[in-house]
């Protein structure tokens, strides 16, 4: 077994094994690769992977049967003498041929041919057993080769029988050869002298004698020895071709699936009778039962298009026929028009099949044709691809060029050019006259080749794989086929015509038969009515003598006589009458026949009245049974019918089949029947409730319990089992809501809790809030008193010396605090002041200020926006994290009470905590920025530089105030996570989850098990009971695929599950899937 890179690598291979009798073979699959097969040989193991299990059977198969031929194989190591190498004597690995022996340098390197001797007719052999040699020679070349066998007689004797026996084959041959000649001689059609066109062309053709049998055209000329010998042979099949060419005078060429023969006559005349004899043997040829493209062509004969065109007027058709053999081709249409395409052979003639008509018949039907006129077509097959071409050689160059063209085959035409796109075309070879066949690697140095042959002309391709070649060959075999008259189409279609021949003449051989067997049968009663016609007028004639010779008798001898005449023929009519009756099996006749034979006075006289009796007796019998066992069959029916349920359904089907039986009343057989029919139904329906209600009660599942228990009441059911499920809906749905009152309960009571700490945390806020208004007031005095001290200081021009630099360094940073933020007027902080003091949330100066100077309604930037309203409802823990709870229902009187007072946006919340009563007990130093948040009430921004000291109460520290409440903070919100971690822990395991995804996910194609959305929502339903909601699937599962791929692997499937059960109410849902495995449940 050799293998290379690729197809196109055959002259270098990249490896081989060796198959002996002890090698096996087996499927095997590696990581990726399912459809692998193992070799495993004495020396190696090879393994290699098919594309499916069609291709990988087919290797296994292939590989098995070399394994069969190699244990009848001859080779093994054998010292081979000649060369100056080890004294001329080397050891090597010899395998012997059909034709020669090869040999290598070991057994792991067998596709390596390090030298070959042939083995033909002229090759002698001698044997030397006393040394165990075996010397070949060949005579033509004189090459010799030795070989030398150990102290092995075994082996010796084995390449002993080998080489003899092919050389005897050989020997076989040419006495066959002799046969065949003298065969040829024998059954020749027709033979002469031709001359045949060299097979590399030229102008000089060669004179051979041909003989022509009806299988096969054999090429001859005399040897040295004066004797007639074969030296080409051409076989004739159905899908050869013969045409006239004009590659000379008188010149004509036989086409067949191999080869091209050329050859020239003498005159006009011994052409026609050449290609006349050459088309009999075609047409009374058989196919080749194993050709593979044969075989692969009758698959394409079942994708021809067949068409009808009508022709209603009476003008020219347009059409122009061509003969191809006997078959007539569209030459030339106007498709456009006639709706004939080009290449098309002519199938029937208004619905008369001409395609085993000659080319003159179906010509003579189309002339002087007049409308309407219907004629059916064989459309010549198509087909388009790109092929690798073995481009024309130049005279000197022996390296093959492989180029990629784009091939079209239709309307009887092969051609190809350099792209699909391009216009020029390279090559157009028609098919008439054509062949094709595959070649082997050896002629071309590549796999899956095949080549066309038309003339002159050779196309050689090649194909990707084995399909695409045989593709692309059967295609050309059948489209040459119908190019060239019909070829093998020719055979199936006479084979067709003659199967249904031989079945009109097997119905006329029918029908022949049974009029002999009735002409026989009325010749017979004839001959018998003669001969009793015969025997009465003897007896007349008898009886006549008879009374003429005792004439002189007395009359009472006479009267005796004539009485035992007449006496004879009553008893004869009698039992004639007996007879017929007897074997017409009719009682009435039969009753009549005994009731004459009882009044005969002859009675004791005839024998054959028991017997009619007997007969008579048991006929009555029989009827009288029938009748009754009718009656019986009739009465159980009627009763069955009338007391019909389910529970007599099966004695209603016996009552009816023995109905049938004694042929009862068909009326009556119908009702029963479409009773039964009703009764089943009603049967089914039931079972199929039941089921439902026994899966429900098995499952306990309240939603297909109550969808059950419905089907039941639709259908009346009266049983236990409905009983039970009533039952256990009741204590599933008790258990249901008693589950949900506590959850709500213990809901309730968190929602209490938290809105009772709520309203606390509310009222602290109130009253902290009084607080900050106080503060904010007085803050806004101390700023009003400074601004008029400002004033009155900048009026005032006599200042104190030693306040004059700390005057000069406050005007400085007044001045630099004024440029950048600018103080309001002293009278609106008054106004302001007066307005908080009213309990109002007035617009603070400054912010006014900076509107009127932009003209905008925009706040400043450091104002911030008014808290929003804390949501003081618990949130349940069966939410989602991602899903925020509905508010708490709270009344009027508790809104007003938890509401802190309105305040003032640009104080922050941790201002907002600081200033509680506490911290007012001594003077302090401050530092505030200007742009800070925590500017008081939102007024003008304090001023900056030398720190001053105030001498009324302030807050000792909004930082540790700060503190105090985000640790507060803190608090709630660890409190609110606890509350949300309290979920209850899952009881589904990591096996179950791994049991549900094996069996919803699937293999891809690098052999690694997926599941894909559609399979993961079928899942969620099971699991979560939804109806189907596609959108929040599809949610679910892009948070399960982490890694955005569009399927879920293990690893995913059970870490979104495991995400899942750790938000609140999850783990509920996911315990269903507990449901979904385990050794007593069904997973569908």
């Amino acid at each position: 077994m050799t293998y290379f890179v690729d197809h196109n690598s055959v002259d270098k291979a990249k490896g081989d094994l060796l198959l002996t009798a002890e090698a096996s073979v087996a499927d095997s699959s590696m990581p990726g690769k399912p459809y692998c097969v193992t070799i495993t040989t004495p020396f190696h193991t090879l393994v290699i992977a098919a594309k499916d299990t069609e291709e990988q059977q087919s290797w296994k198969s292939a590989i098995e049967q070399s394994i069969l031929q190699a244990r009848n194989s001859i080779r093994g190591y054998i010292t081979k003498k000649g060369g100056l190498v080890d004294r001329g004597k080397t050891r090597k690995f010899f395998i012997l041929h059909e034709s020669a022996i090869t040999w290598h340098q070991d057994h792991e390197h067998t596709s390596a041919i390090q030298g070959m001797m042939k083995l033909t007719p002229e090759t002698t052999v001698l044997f030397d057993d006393a040394q165990n040699r075996i010397t070949l020679t060949d005579t033509v070349t004189n090459a010799t080769l030795g070989l030398r066998f150990d102290q092995n007689n075994h082996e010796y004797s084995i390449w002993k029988d080998g080489i003899a026996a092919i050389l005897n084959k050989f020997a076989a041959v040419e006495k066959a050869t002799v046969e065949r000649i003298e065969n040829a001689y024998e059954n020749a059609t027709k033979r002469g002298k031709l001359r045949m066109r060299p097979p590399k062309g030229g102008d000089i053709w060669d004179e051979y004698y041909f003989v022509l049998t009806p299988t096969e055209l054999l090429v001859m000329e005399k040897n040295n020895d004066g004797q007639m010998e074969v030296i080409d042979l051409y076989e004739i099949h159905p899908n050869c071709s013969v045409f006239e060419t004009n590659l000379g005078h008188y010149a004509f060429e036989l086409v067949t699936s191999k080869k091209v023969l050329h050859v020239m006559s003498d005159s006009r005349e011994s052409t026609a009778a050449w290609i006349h004899a050459i088309r009999t043997s075609i047409a009374n040829s058989q196919p080749e039962v194993d050709d593979p493209l044969l075989q692969a062509a009758l698959v394409k004969m079942e994708e021809d298009v067949f068409y009808d065109v009508s022709f209603f007027e009476d003008k020219p058709l347009g059409v122009v026929l061509e003969r191809s053999g006997e078959w007539a081709i569209v030459k030339l249409s106007n498709s456009r028009d006639t709706g004939v395409s080009v290449g098309s052979a002519l199938t029937s003639i208004n619905g008369e099949s001409c395609v085993l008509k000659t080319y003159a018949q179906t010509i003579e039907r189309l002339k002087n044709w007049r409308p309407p006129l219907h004629l059916g077509f064989r459309r010549a097959p198509k087909k388009t691809g790109y092929l690798v071409k073995l481009s024309r050689q130049r005279r000197g160059n022996t390296q093959k060029n492989w180029q990629r063209r784009y091939f079209s085959l239709g309307d009887g035409r092969l051609m190809y050019k350099e792209t699909e796109t391009s216009s020029e075309v390279k090559g157009d070879v028609p098919l008439m006259g054509s062949a094709v066949s595959l070649l082997s690697s050896s002629e071309t140095g590549k796999f899956f080749c095949f080549r066309l042959v038309s003339g002159v002309t050779s196309l050689t391709m090649q194909g990707e794989t084995m399909d695409e070649m045989m593709d692309w060959a059967s295609t050309l075999f059948h489209a040459i086929a119908i190019a060239n008259g019909g070829s093998h189409i020719l055979s199936i279609e006479r084979k067709r015509v003659e199967e249904e021949q031989a079945r009109q003449r097997a119905r006329e051989e029918a029908i022949a038969a049974k009029q002999r067997a009735e002409a026989e049968a009325l010749r017979i009663k004839q001959e018998a009515e003669a001969r009793l016609r015969a025997e009465e007028e003897a007896r007349r004639k008898a009886i006549e003598e008879e009374n003429k010779r005792r004439a002189a008798l007395a009359e009472e001898e006479r009267l005796k006589l004539e009485a035992a005449d007449r006496k004879q023929r009553e008893i004869e009519s009698i039992i004639t009458t007996l007879s017929n009756a007897i074997s017409s099996l009719n009682l009435t006749e039969l009753n009549n026949a005994i009731s004459v034979a009882e009044a005969s006075p002859h009675q004791s006289e005839i024998n054959l009245i028991n017997e009619a009796k007997a007969l008579h007796n048991d006929l009555i019998a029989k009827e009288t049974a029938a009748l009754k066992a009718k009656a019986d069959a009739e009465s159980e029916l009627n009763n069955q019918l009338h007391i019909a349920s389910i529970d007599t359904l099966e004695a209603l089907a016996k009552a009816i089949s023995k109905a049938e039986e004694v042929n009862a009343d068909q009326t009556l057989v119908n009702n029963s029947r479409d009773k039964l029919i009703v009764l089943r139904r009603e049967k089914s329906l039931i079972d199929e409730v039941k089921n439902s209600l026994e899966s429900a009660i098995e499952f306990q599942s309240i939603n297909g319990l109550i969808e059950a228990l419905m089907s039941a009441a639709t259908i009346n059911l009266q049983d236990p089992i409905v009983n039970r499920a009533q039952d256990l809906l009741s204590q599933l749905q008790i258990a249901e809501k008693k589950r949900q009152d506590e959850e709500n309960a213990r809901l309730a009571a968190e929602a209490a809790a938290l809105d009772a700490e709520m309203a606390a945390e509310a009222a602290a806020v109130s009253k902290l809030a009084e607080h900050i208004r106080v503060a904010q007031e007085e803050e806004i005095l101390d700023v009003i008193g400074e601004r008029e001290s400002m004033h009155v200081a900048v009026e005032d021009s006599d200042e104190e010396p030693g306040d004059e630099a700390d005057s000069e360094e406050e005007s400085e940073g007044e001045e630099e605090d004024t440029s950048a933020f600018p103080l309001p007027d002293t009278n609106k902080l008054r106004a302001y002041a007066a307005s908080l003091a009213a309990g109002s949330n007035p617009t603070p100066p400054s912010q006014q200020q900076q509107q009127q100077q932009s003209g905008s309604l925009t706040p400043p930037r450091n104002v911030s926006p008014p808290p929003a309203p804390r949501n003081l409802s618990p949130v349940p823990s069966s939410l989602p994290r991602n899903q925020s709870p509905p508010p708490a229902p709270v009344n009027a009187g508790e809104r007003k009470s938890a509401s802190p007072p309105p305040i003032n946006s640009s104080v922050s919340a941790v201002r907002l905590a600081s200033l509680s009563p506490k911290a007012y007990n001594a003077p302090q130093v401050e530092h505030v920025d200007p742009r800070s948040s925590l500017s008081p009430a939102g007024g003008p921004p304090l001023r900056t530089g030398r720190p001053r000291v105030s001498t009324r109460r302030r807050p000792l520290s909004f930082r540790s105030q700060g503190r105090k409440l985000a640790t507060r903070r803190e608090r709630l919100e660890a409190e609110r996570k606890a509350a949300e971690n309290r979920i209850q822990p899952t009881i589904v395991t990591a096996a179950d989850m791994i049991s549900v995804f094996t069996a919803y996910s699937r293999l891809n194609e690098k052999g690694v098990r997926v599941m894909i959305p559609l399979h993961f929502s079928i899942v969620w339903r099971l699991v979560s009971q939804d109806k189907g909601n596609l959108f929040k699937e599809m949610q679910m599962f892009q948070r399960f695929d982490s890694q955005n791929e569009g399927y879920l692997t293990e690893s995913d499937f059970i870490r979104g599950w495991q995400e899942f059960a750790s938000q609140p109410g999850g783990a509920i849902i996911l315990d269903r899937m507990k449901d979904l495995t385990g050794d007593d449940k069904v997973l569908l």
